[in-house]
């Protein structure tokens, strides 16, 4: 089934642009399995005389802790990295969201989440990777503008969270957040980390409905 997919993303390649991306990585040895898989296939399409996209971009989700401590090795072998935050988040902290038992431990801000975030960031700046965020961290503004603080350029979200968090990222200067988030990762709870993003960008993340209104009416 594997081949199947990787044969019918290649033949896609050919009318237009598409990305491959290896979901649960965990290392290296997925990566390259994966990877050889994939070059077979485009022997075998060759052999064939089957027309497909030959610089299809190939890039991993990063969800799993293990594959995040090895990006550095992941990254000379991918052209870009996605960032899954939900199941990232719950391996991280051992906390099944979806469990109302244990669900309240569930918190995108623990410094251990932001610390794990920034050395993705890191590693892709290292080798020129391009990175991306999906997942509701990144449809939250206060969290948004955190991540833009600790690297990341690119925000997938769904439909409804766009506005909010538009309006979040073009109220706060790059250098701004990116203060913000160096400042956050000293921290050493999710409470402390809460209480200074809100403080230091509450009033840019969140404007009072006076400002709303005022923008409204020259605008």
């Amino acid at each position: 089934m594997f081949r199947v997919q990787l044969r019918a993303l290649l033949r896609t390649g050919q009318h237009g642009p598409v990305r491959i991306m290896f979901p649960f990585v965990s290392g290296p040895a997925d990566l390259q399995m994966a990877l050889a898989l994939l070059e077979e296939t485009r022997a075998e399409l060759r052999r064939e005389g089957l027309a497909f996209g030959e610089d299809v971009p190939v890039g991993i989700n990063l969800e799993v802790p293990s594959a995040v401590a090895v990006a550095d090795l992941l990254a000379d072998e991918v052209d870009f990295f996605s960032v899954g935050t939900n199941d990232l988040i719950q391996y991280l902290l051992a906390v099944d969201r979806t469990d109302p038992r244990v669900s309240a431990l569930y918190d995108p801000l623990h410094p251990g989440v932001l610390r794990t975030l920034r050395a993705i960031t890191r590693a892709a700046e290292g080798r020129g990777v391009r990175v991306s965020v999906c997942g509701e961290m990144a449809g939250q503004p206060l969290e948004a503008v955190l991540l833009v603080g600790l690297g990341f350029r690119e925000l997938s979200m769904a439909p409804s969270a766009i506005p909010r968090v538009k309006s979040a990222l073009r109220a706060v200067r790059v250098d701004r957040a990116a203060a913000v988030a160096e400042r956050c990762l000293l921290l050493r709870t999710g409470e402390e980390i809460a209480a200074l993003a809100r403080s230091e960008l509450r009033p840019e993340v969140a404007p009072t409905q006076a400002a709303r209104a005022a923008r409204r009416a020259t605008g």
